[in-house]
């Protein structure tokens, strides 16, 4: 298997110290900004972040990206992607202000996109009176792109690292259990949060469009960026991507043994594919 800088943290992750899995985590930063061309931002722990919150980049304080207080029950791919998923609001940031392109792996609804941000104040403000906080921030649009983004970023990048389909077994539950398994739970908690809310998301943003809008125009943002978006660069590894996530949806019920072993069949089988069409 060909070394990378994630596989090289994940391996070291429990013999680091925290100073040393900051740095390691800074470098983790900087690749991400260079492969992204973005600005880097500097990875600091934060003691003072909401519990439950394990990052956060803030529009408050752009040069940054937070992270929790590491401990050392941590798990390094948890980390790391926490840090490329804040590390891609930062991206977004960029692009709305006019400071990079935007490069996708997946597909991108610019036009969603675009009026979100426009009205996220109002969103904000208004999820916020009706006790809806939760769901904004499941459901903003840019916080499922980014979460799709992550999963396709580390699928890519460990795939770069597979020479054999031994490899390939290798990194198949490091993925699927740290990558793809936390988007479907994402996926399925914001699918639960929407349905159950005595205002669904849309309806939060009709309810925007329709009445905030008439009277708090002023709170709208000023959306002025000449910088593109390239959506689905690499279609190979958003179809291998899609058809993975649909075997790992429908497995989730059945018998964990089993799971695994038609997961490994139905990843590998579409590995094959995927190399094949590159």
């Amino acid at each position: 298997m060909k070394q990378s800088l994630i596989l090289e943290i994940c391996q070291a992750w429990c013999k680091l110290s925290r100073k040393e899995k900051i740095k390691l985590l800074q470098q983790f930063e900087e690749c991400n900004a260079a492969f992204q061309k973005r600005e880097v931002r500097e990875v600091v722990e934060n003691s003072s972040l909401e519990k439950g919150t394990a990052a956060v980049y803030s529009y408050d304080a752009p040069s940054y990206i937070f992270l929790s207080t590491l401990r050392d029950d941590n798990n390094a791919i948890d980390v790391l992607s926490d840090v490329y998923h804040e590390g891609f609001h930062a991206y977004v940031d960029d692009f709305f202000h006019d400071k990079s392109d935007l490069s996708l792996f997946s597909n991108v609804d610019a036009e969603r996109m675009f009026k979100e941000r426009e009205l996220q104040h109002l969103l904000y403000n208004r999820a916020m009176q009706e006790g809806l906080l939760t769901l904004f921030s499941l459901k903003y649009y840019e916080e499922k792109l980014v979460r799709i983004e992550t999963c396709l970023y580390f699928l890519y990048n460990l795939l770069q690292s597979c020479e054999n389909l031994h490899d390939v077994n290798c990194i198949l539950q490091l993925y699927h259990d740290h990558i793809m398994g936390a988007f479907y739970n994402y996926d399925r908690y914001a699918h639960m949060v929407d349905k159950t809310s005595k205002i669904q998301y849309d309806q939060l943003m009709a309810l925007v469009q329709t009445v905030d809008i008439m009277f708090f125009k002023d709170h709208l943002q000023s959306i002025s960026t000449t910088k593109e978006i390239h959506d689905v660069v690499h279609p190979q590894l958003l179809r291998h991507f899609e058809k993975n996530f649909k075997v790992f949806t429908r497995l989730q019920g059945e018998m964990r043994s089993l799971s695994r072993q038609q997961l490994t069949r139905e990843f590998v089988k579409n590995i094959i594919e995927y190399t094949k069409a590159k």
